[in-house]
This record gives C-alpha cells, sequence and structure tokens, in this order.
C-alpha cells in the first residue's frame, strides 16, 4: 500500500512538473515573440486603377524573422513627397498630408478607432518622421530652412532643435540610449557661397560645412562628433556596437561611390566604414538589430526596392519590391522604440 501511495505521488508530481515546464516553455516562447517583435515599415505609392489620374500611398509592415508583409493603411497623395510610419506601440500610423492652406502637415492616424488627426499646423515640407513611445520627431521646413521637430504625444506641445540658421539635411535616432544623431549645415553660410559662385568667373560651387551633432531627446544636451565639407546624407547607428555611421559624397549628385566613416559614440573616435557595392539610396538605411546587416534601399539586378546586406555572405536579399508603384521610404521600428 505505501508502494502504490508512493506511485501516486510520483506520477502526480511528474504530472505537474510537464505542466511546469509546458508553462515556462510558454512564457519563454511569448517572451521571444515579444523581444522579436522588431520590423520595418515601408511606405509606397501606386496609381489609383484603371484610370491613373489619383495615387494611393500604403503603409506596409514586414517581419523579418518571418518575410510576411502586412497592408496597414493606405491613403491619397497629396503632399509634395509621401511619408508615412507605422508605430505598432500606440497602432498609430503618422503620415504626410496636405491641409486647408495647402502645406504638408504630419497626421495621425489609429488603426484600431479609425480616428483620423492633425498634429502640426505651421509646417511646409516634411522630409523624415520617426516616432518613439512618448515623442514624434520629424524633420521639416518651417520658413527657409529644415528644422528637427519633437511632438509630444501626450501634451501635442512641439519643440524644436537648433536655430532657425540651422539646415537638417537628415537624423537617425537611437531608442536604446534615447539620442539622436543629426546632420545640418549653416543656411546662411551656403548662401555666401551660392552668391559668390555666381559672381566667380569659374562658377565653382563649393559643398557647405556639414556637421554631426548627437543630442538627447529633451534637445539638453548637444555634443559635435565630426566636420566636413562633403554632403552627408545618410546617418545609421549600429545599437550592437553603439557607433554611428556616416555616410557622404564629395558634392550632391556625384557619381563617385559613397563613402562613410563609423564613430564610436563613447570615444568619438572614427575609422572609415566599407558600404555594399550598390548605391544606397537616401530613403531609408538601417542596421539589423543583430548588427550583422543593413536593409538599404538599392537597385540590385536594375529593380529598386528594400534590401537586406549581409556582412559576411556579401549578398543581397529582397525585402520588398513595388512592380506598379514607387517605394518611398522605409525605417527599423523596434519593440523598445
Amino acid at each position: 500500500m505505501k508502494n502504490k501511495k508512493n506511485l501516486g505521488r510520483s506520477l502526480l508530481f511528474s504530472i505537474a512538473f510537464i505542466f511546469f515546464l509546458l508553462g515556462c516553455n510558454s512564457k519563454d516562447k511569448d517572451r521571444l515573440i515579444e523581444k522579436h517583435d522588431d520590423f520595418l515599415s515601408i511606405t509606397c505609392t501606386t496609381y489609383i486603377q484603371p484610370d491613373k489620374e489619383d495615387m494611393l500611398t500604403t503603409i506596409y509592415q514586414y517581419a523579418p524573422n518571418t518575410g510576411e508583409v502586412k497592408e496597414i493603411y493606405n491613403f491619397s497623395y497629396t503632399t509634395q513627397y509621401p511619408l508615412g510610419v507605422f508605430s505598432s506601440n500606440d497602432k498609430v500610423v503618422y503620415y504626410t498630408k496636405r491641409d486647408d492652406s495647402k502645406r504638408d502637415q504630419i497626421f495621425s492616424y489609429n488603426v484600431e478607432n479609425k480616428e483620423e488627426t492633425q498634429l502640426t499646423t505651421n509646417l511646409r515640407a516634411v522630409n523624415q518622421i520617426i516616432p518613439t513611445k512618448e515623442k514624434v520627431f520629424f524633420v521639416a521646413s518651417i520658413d527657409r530652412v529644415l528644422r528637427l521637430g519633437m511632438l509630444d504625444k501626450q501634451s501635442g506641445i512641439i519643440s524644436y532643435w537648433g536655430d532657425e540658421d540651422t539646415n537638417v539635411e537628415t537624423i537617425a535616432i537611437n531608442p536604446n540610449t534615447e539620442h539622436i544623431y543629426i546632420s545640418a549645415f549653416s543656411y546662411s553660410k551656403n548662401r555666401e557661397v551660392l552668391e559668390k559662385q555666381f559672381i566667380s568667373d569659374e562658377n565653382k560651387y563649393t559643398m557647405p560645412l556639414f556637421s554631426v551633432y548627437e543630442t538627447n531627446y529633451s534637445f539638453t544636451d548637444t555634443r559635435k562628433f565630426l566636420s566636413g565639407h562633403a554632403w552627408i546624407k545618410i546617418l545609421m547607428v549600429n545599437m550592437k556596437e553603439n557607433k554611428l555611421i556616416a555616410i557622404y559624397d564629395k558634392e550632391y549628385n556625384s557619381d563617385e561611390k559613397s563613402k562613410a566613416v563609423a564613430i564610436d559614440v563613447n570615444s568619438q573616435e572614427n575609422e572609415e566604414f566599407n558600404l555594399p557595392p550598390e548605391r544606397m539610396n537616401v530613403d531609408g538605411a538601417s542596421f539589423s538589430v543583430d548588427g550583422k546587416g543593413l536593409y538599404v534601399t538599392s537597385v540590385v539586378n536594375d529593380k529598386r526596392g528594400v534590401y537586406y546586406y549581409d556582412f559576411k555572405s556579401k549578398e543581397y536579399t529582397k525585402v520588398f519590391i513595388s512592380e506598379d508603384g514607387f517605394m518611398n521610404n522605409f525605417q527599423l521600428v523596434l519593440n523598445s522604440q
């Protein structure tokens, strides 16, 4: 009788232990899915068939782990250049739309309650939109220059980095450290260069002095990394190594291969960075989360689209190509973002 009781207890313990393991595996699986919930938000514009008079812009979500592409939202093409990005944290699409004053503004659309909200009123054109958990960062023209703006999601208050003479070319963020990286130059000094160009017999244009800055999410602590007379057109953050990659051309629309420098954020030391063989467009570029490759907009085998470039194999893998439209922009959206 004692042996039967012990056997019963052993069976009950084994069953309970199995359920415990299953529970642990289930939780680990949930954490794994949550941990790898990073994705690419891709914006693409196509003609509305069959008339082809109006155009429609669509936001897609691409999951790197599965290769799945999901349509999130589409809206009419009314702006100078349509931009958009999907934030999975708040289930909101942030995008550009022309308002009643015929200027481009930033709007939001909640995919759950179908509510559209106009977020800005004083912009003229928008070049970038990067949402985070609490803020929306953007690059847009207000008067004569492109400014880096920050919209607080809770209060709706907008603040700006820099001054009215600082023209922002492009930005990148590191959501893990909550820092922003900025490529910018002086508008007034560039105007002086242009004026000298037209009165000079040589009619030679000199590139403005571009500088790369780092600032925090509150714009309260800014430092300069480097400066040079070159078009610093793309910034990327390698979050795995906490390095900033600045891609530049000696001239605008240069036929020469672009060059890049990798800057250690902590020490500010820099070294040359080898770019992929195909030219990278300014419509989007990002390190993968593991730092083993790049997501780029390039023309590969005569097809323009979003590709993944693997550093080890030195091969491109197709991510997204629009057969009947134009890929406007993309960005990597992190679960922590």
